[in-house]
């Protein structure tokens, strides 16, 4: 049938290409392991706000992986004061990344400019300034 814009359960998904998505979906299914069957259908059941907080907490562990290797080096202290500094150094660079993204971000560059010594000029502007012209 040509033209036809449903597959005759009245829903209309033909013409969306809703039916052809989740034919190919099945077929997709059919081929994988049980493992990747469920992954597969968590990331298409999985929101754009699960997506984020997903994003944001692997981005967190991952800020959380750097901050321990860089504790390590450090000398080891109190625990419950070296939380804190981590919080602490967690949520500054966060806020650097921010800052940084949105255009924010106020970097010191006075210590690696060096300033030239021009001769200063003055320009000084019409003391009376004509307002109008008479042709």
């Amino acid at each position: 049938r040509r033209g036809a814009t449903t597959d005759g359960d009245g829903d209309g998904d033909d013409r969306n290409g809703l039916a052809r998505a989740r034919r190919e979906e099945m077929e997709a299914n059919e081929n994988a392991s049980d493992s990747e069957q469920r992954e597969a259908a968590a990331a298409a059941r999985e929101t754009a706000q699960e997506k984020r907080v997903r994003l944001a907490k692997a981005y967190l562990e991952r800020l959380r992986e750097e901050q321990a290797a860089e504790d390590t080096d450090e000398d080891d202290g109190e625990e419950e004061g070296k939380n804190l500094d981590s919080h602490t150094r967690l949520a500054a660079r966060l806020m650097e990344d921010a800052q940084r993204k949105s255009g924010h971000q106020r970097a010191s560059i006075a210590d690696r400019t060096t300033a030239t010594r021009a001769p200063a000029r003055l320009w000084r502007g019409h003391k009376r300034a004509g307002t109008g012209v008479a042709l």
